[in-house]
């Protein structure tokens, strides 16, 4: 076999293999997975065959029937195509050669004697060719749904940038928002310092006023002095001229005054602490998150992430500022009870007393009454917390107090019980 293989690849070389040229091969042999050099056509099968095929193809089939030609003189080249191993069995590496009408498969030999002896439908694939009309419309079929393939990514795409679209547009839109807060704060001081300008306790005013006086003297002067210049006596001259070196001489230290005049605004901008806490956070202004998902019961499931992340943006992002500020915290906390945790709660301490004092109680007309613990004298504050009147000093220590009627006071002092009245 050694022998005949090298004599086929011998031949092949020698009588074969024309330039420019592919060799051509049995069509029979390889189906069985062999590769011999093609003598001759039948050109009644199309089949190129060997030496050895074309004799048992010769002995079933008479001349008459079948047209066979020497391979040199066939005028057909069986030119080689590139199948991107599709012609081969990716299991046993070798050839289609069957198809399996019942799996629906293509076989190669192996295929065909250890998976599909027992199928009742196969069919050599060269004995189908004329019969399958499957491949009629394909090329329409495999360019459509490769159309499909490229809208899908092109559908794609578009969708992507519509959504990065949406986004900037929700951040220019917000910026635009905040540009209109801006300007109408802006607006707002600016009619406040008119307001505080053309006020009169403000120095323009009066120094315009007194300005104003000046020029009008200083005009008439100047046009009494180009009339007497003009058509006045000697002596009417030098009573002019002297008059008026007195008169500018006091206009201008007038005006000199005038300039001095102090008119810096004893206003300046206050900014929000809110704004500056903005301003001054280190955290990130704009965060991308995941979009939330509605649960069954309809509540955000990323609530109490929102709320860390607003509270970021507020610029209590560390766990330090967190643990700092305990409101803050608790309110993230109970975002999901409904709690609005995005805005910080900061208590400020406007006033303290100056005693220490217990026994707080609301009388109806909204005064307060209360118990000085280090004297116990019981006195009311007004709903701006100033003492109201002299307070009723008890000679024992009061224990606690509570409105009882009307304007009556009920005091605990022991094992008494004492009312007063407001």
């Amino acid at each position: 076999m050694a022998t005949g293989g090298q004599q086929d690849s011998s031949y092949v070389k020698e009588d074969f293999a024309v330039p420019g040229k592919l060799p051509i091969f049995c069509d029979l042999c390889e189906r069985r997975c062999k590769r011999k050099p093609a003598t001759a056509l039948c050109k009644t099968c199309s089949v190129h065959m060997c030496h050895y095929c074309f004799n048992g193809h010769r002995m079933f089939n008479t001349p008459g029937d079948h047209v066979f030609v020497d391979i040199t003189d066939a005028k057909t080249e069986k030119v080689a195509t590139d199948m991107k191993g599709l012609d081969h069995c990716s299991k046993h590496d070798g050839t289609f050669t069957f198809v399996c009408n019942d799996h629906n498969s293509l076989c190669c030999e192996l295929c065909l004697f250890y998976e599909h002896k027992k199928c009742d439908d196969i069919r050599v694939i060269k004995d189908v060719i004329a019969d399958d009309g499957s491949s009629t419309g394909l090329k329409t079929n495999i360019r459509d749904t490769l159309s499909k393939a490229k809208d899908v990514i092109d559908s794609g795409e578009k969708k992507m940038k519509e959504h990065i679209n949406k986004l900037l547009e929700e951040m220019d839109s917000k910026r635009k928002e905040m540009n209109n807060r801006f300007d109408k704060e802006k607006e707002c001081v600016e009619k406040t310092i008119t307001t505080y300008v053309e006020s009169e306790s403000y120095p323009l005013v009066e120094m315009k006023s007194v300005a104003l006086s000046v020029i009008t003297e200083l005009e008439e002067l100047l046009s009494v002095e180009e009339s007497v210049q003009e058509h006045g006596t000697a002596v009417e001259k030098f009573i002019v001229n002297f008059t008026n070196k007195l008169k500018d001489r006091q206009k201008l230290e007038v005006i000199q005054d005038l300039k001095n005049t102090d008119l810096a605004l004893k206003q300046e901008i206050k900014w929000s602490s809110q704004l500056q806490t903005l301003l001054n956070s280190e955290n990130k202004l704009i965060t991308l998150r995941e979009t939330p998902v509605q649960g069954d019961n309809g509540t955000d499931d990323n609530d109490y992430t929102s709320a860390e992340e607003s509270a970021d943006q507020q610029g209590v992002g560390s766990d330090k500022d967190k643990r700092d500020s305990p409101n803050i915290t608790k309110a993230a906390t109970e975002a999901g009870n409904g709690i609005d945790a995005t805005r910080p709660v900061v208590l400020e301490l406007k006033e303290t007393l100056d005693v220490y004092v217990y026994g707080l109680d609301f009388l109806p007309d909204g005064r307060l009454v209360a118990i000085e613990s280090e004297c116990s004298k019981v006195f009311i504050l007004s709903a701006t917390f100033k003492r109201l009147g002299s307070p009723y000093e008890f000679q024992t220590g009061a224990g606690d107090l509570t409105w009882y009627k009307d304007n009556i006071v009920a005091v605990t002092t022991g094992y008494l019980i004492l009312f007063v009245s407001a």
